[in-house]
C-alpha cells in the first residue's frame, strides 16, 4: 500500500500564513479594484446620459421659446395677401360701424436699417371717448395688424360747444418680411 505524507500542522499554519497576503492581493485585484472601476465608469455613464437628456430639455425649451418668438412675429408681420389683416380696411369697417372719422391716415414709412424691415404708419381718427377706446382695443387684441407704438389723446369740442369729441394720433408698426426671410 501507498503511505499517505501526512502535513505537519504546524506547517499547514505557516503555509497558510505565508500564502494568505498573495491571496488577499489576488482577490483585491480582481475583486475589489474591478467593481472600484466599474463603479466609475457608470458613474460617467451616468453624468453623460444626464446631462445629455439636460441638453435636450435645454432644446426643447429653446424650441418652445423660438416657437412662441415666431408666434408673436407673426402678429407683426405684414400680410398683405390676407384682406382681413388690412390696416385701412379694418378701420372703414369700424369706422362705418361706430361712427369713427378717419381724419388722416399717412404714408407708410420703412426703417430699412433693420431686419425684418419696421412699417410705421400714423393715423388719426375723431371720435367719441368709448368708441376710440373700443377701437384701440380692437387693434391691439382682436384684429392684430401690428404693434400700437404709440397713442396721443386730444379733446376738442365742435363749433357750437355743444359736443366734445376725442381726436387721437396713433402710431402703428408692423414688420415686413421678405419671402427669403420666411
Amino acid at each position: 500500500m501507498i503511505k499517505q505524507k501526512t502535513i505537519n500542522p504546524q506547517l499547514k499554519i505557516r503555509i497558510l500564513f505565508f500564502s494568505l497576503p498573495i491571496l488577499l492581493i489576488i482577490i483585491y485585484r480582481f475583486a475589489v479594484v474591478l467593481t472600484i472601476e466599474e463603479q466609475k465608469s457608470n458613474k460617467r455613464l451616468l453624468a453623460a446620459i444626464s446631462s445629455a437628456e439636460a441638453a435636450k430639455d435645454l432644446d426643447s425649451a429653446n424650441m418652445l421659446s423660438a416657437d412662441s418668438y415666431l408666434d408673436i412675429v407673426r402678429n407683426f408681420t405684414m400680410d398683405t395677401l390676407d384682406q382681413g389683416k388690412k390696416l385701412f380696411e379694418i378701420l372703414a369697417d369700424y369706422y362705418s360701424e361706430n361712427g369713427i372719422k378717419i381724419t388722416d391716415y399717412g404714408i407708410a414709412v420703412v426703417d430699412t436699417s433693420t431686419n425684418p424691415q419696421v412699417i410705421t404708419r400714423k393715423i388719426t381718427v375723431q371720435g367719441g371717448f368709448s368708441e376710440i377706446l373700443q377701437l384701440i382695443h380692437q387693434l391691439e387684441n382682436k384684429n392684430v395688424i401690428g404693434r400700437l407704438q404709440s397713442a396721443s389723446f386730444k379733446s376738442h369740442t365742435d363749433s357750437q360747444g355743444e359736443f366734445v369729441y376725442l381726436e387721437a394720433s396713433l402710431l402703428i408698426q408692423n414688420l415686413l418680411l421678405h419671402e427669403k426671410d420666411n
